[in-house]
């Protein structure tokens, strides 16, 4: 819980009236967060430990933050007063609550997926000069250096269960990577982090949240995580192929998808998956884990055979 001496810190300093209720969320990376009730509304508390990182990622946060304020981003809560506060050797940032659902495919509708495109496409509309603070393109070949370090890392700590399940790893990820094509298009500014945790659903709106991965990308990187996060999210066996093809081929027809454009969507969110998965060694402590990342290895190839077969029905047309 929060120390009492940072609770009278934000009631005199910052809100200037009493918390009634203190609220712990989910862990934030390396911050802490929580809801705070008030007379006033409820609040929502991000804390760092203070250091040069969290500094930098608070100024960060702030950053993107104004940055959305100025091209009227209205589909996120805004840091109030815009700045972060700092109390006992931690970092403080203070947003409004949104009170709302979180985004899953029982509540998923075409009124929320026009709602999220419209996110996107004010995002993609932006000049990226406008954001030069933001994180640059993060590149397939990236993402495979940062798999091959953690292997790597895995193989020298001997992890009892990864060296069954290791050679089976490294075939999916150079499979992966060969059939990822290089996009022509321009990047645009992207979230980069579309998965159902992200988002809130308010009065039949789309609320985003956490944009701290926010950088330069391509939008299909957005579209396909949205799509296979949502649709993987709860089924290992199988995923729902019917709401899937929905989805697929709205999001094809608003933004004029090509195959390639894709495949190199669904490519980044597989080899994106392995790279966070492979950062964590406890993933591997026991063979039900180790085995639920193969399961979702496997569903790449029945994927990419949709989006094959979507795109040699419209060219047989």
């Amino acid at each position: 819980m929060l120390k009492p001496s940072i609770v009278q810190y934000i009631e005199t300093e910052i809100l200037h009236f009493l918390i009634e209720k203190i609220r712990p969320l989910h862990r934030g990376g390396t911050s802490k967060n929580y809801r705070l009730d008030t007379p006033k509304g409820s609040y929502l508390l991000k804390v760092f430990p203070l250091s040069d990182i969290s500094t930098n990622r608070a100024e960060q946060l702030l950053l993107i933050d104004r940055f959305l304020q100025e091209i009227n981003f209205s589909y996120t809560p805004h840091f109030i007063n815009n700045q972060f506060y700092i109390c006992q050797d931690h970092i403080l940032l203070l947003a409004n609550f949104i009170e709302g659902h979180r985004l899953s495919l029982s509540n998923l509708s075409f009124p929320i997926l026009s709602s999220f495109e419209k996110s996107e496409q004010i995002l993609a509309s932006c000049p990226p000069a406008q954001a030069s603070f933001l994180k640059p393109i993060i590149k397939p070949s990236d993402l495979v250096s940062e798999i091959s370090q953690n292997i790597q890392k895995l193989k020298q700590q001997k992890h009892s269960f990864f060296r069954f399940i290791e050679p089976k790893i490294s075939f999916y990820v150079e499979e992966i990577y060969s059939q990822t094509p290089t996009l022509s298009s321009t990047p645009v500014i992207i979230h980069a982090d579309t998965k159902p945790d992200n988002f809130i659903l308010k009065n039949g709106h789309l609320i985003m949240l956490d944009f701290e991965m926010m950088r330069l990308g391509y939008t299909i990187e957005d579209l396909a995580q949205f799509a296979l996060s949502l649709i993987l999210q709860h089924s290992v066996w199988r995923y729902n192929k019917k709401l899937f093809s929905l989805i697929f081929k709205e999001f094809t027809e608003t933004f004029h998808l090509q195959k390639n454009d894709w495949i190199y969507g669904v490519n980044m969110y597989f080899l994106r998956l392995l790279s966070r998965r492979l950062y964590f060694p406890k993933l591997f402590l026991s063979p039900r884990k180790s085995w639920l990342l193969l399961q979702h290895l496997k569903k790449h190839t029945e994927i990419m055979s949709f989006i094959e077969s979507f795109y040699f029905g419209l060219n047989g047309k």
